[in-house]
């Protein structure tokens, strides 16, 4: 993973640490975030520049924070046990415009609140399929202003509205986006950017009437 802080500096994600590269000075650092799990199959993962914060993952079970001016780490959240089957692996995480974290599994997707400490999963839900276990999520993302996420998978796209918890109807007449193998989604302004291998550019309206 790659971001950028308000400073310009460049954060990368790698199997030792966190890699800062100051543009200004041409200068690389590395920062062992998780000193206490740090394996040869952990990737330390930034994700989002919060503030002054860059925002990594493991990949696993834990969230945590660095402040760019101070170099501080807090933790952000870890995730508890009982939602840690044994192949657990967290996918694409994101902040919405509250402060929480959305992340995917291979066919679930969790929002975790910062504030309030807890996890909340929501099932994929596709009604040309009987178990959601049958989906594998390939990518989300969501429009901040909004809080409308978009959920592509192997069979098909998913708008939900994050804060009335519900999906939202897309209105597919020419199934651009309907049983389709999702490879890429893109928050923009006012709609989705999404690719597949019908279309390599399809636009999708944030409140799903219109796909083009």
């Amino acid at each position: 993973g790659l971001t950028e802080d308000t400073n310009g500096d460049i954060w990368m994600g790698s199997m030792q640490g966190l890699y800062r590269y100051q543009q200004g000075r041409n200068k690389f650092k590395m920062y062992d975030i998780f000193t206490s799990n740090q394996s040869a199959d952990i990737i330390t993962m930034p994700f989002a520049t919060v503030g002054n914060e860059i925002w990594v993952t493991d990949g696993r079970f834990s969230f945590k924070a660095i402040d760019c001016n101070t170099q501080q780490i807090r933790t952000l959240f870890q995730i508890p046990d009982s939602l840690r089957p044994v192949h657990f692996s967290i996918k694409l995480p994101q902040p919405d415009g509250k402060g929480n974290i959305w992340v995917a599994t291979d066919n679930s997707i969790y929002r975790i609140s910062i504030k309030n400490n807890r996890v909340q999963t929501f099932p994929i839900f596709l009604s040309q399929i009987s178990h959601p276990k049958n989906v594998i999520v390939t990518d989300f993302s969501i429009q901040s202003s909004s809080n409308v996420l978009a959920v592509g998978t192997t069979l098909g796209m998913i708008l939900f509205d994050t804060e009335k918890y519900k999906a939202i109807a897309i209105k597919d007449d020419k199934k651009l986006v309907s049983n389709e193998d999702i490879w890429y989604i893109k928050a923009e302004k006012d709609y989705f950017l999404v690719a597949n291998e019908k279309c390599p550019l399809i636009k999708v309206a944030l409140n799903g009437k219109t796909v083009t």
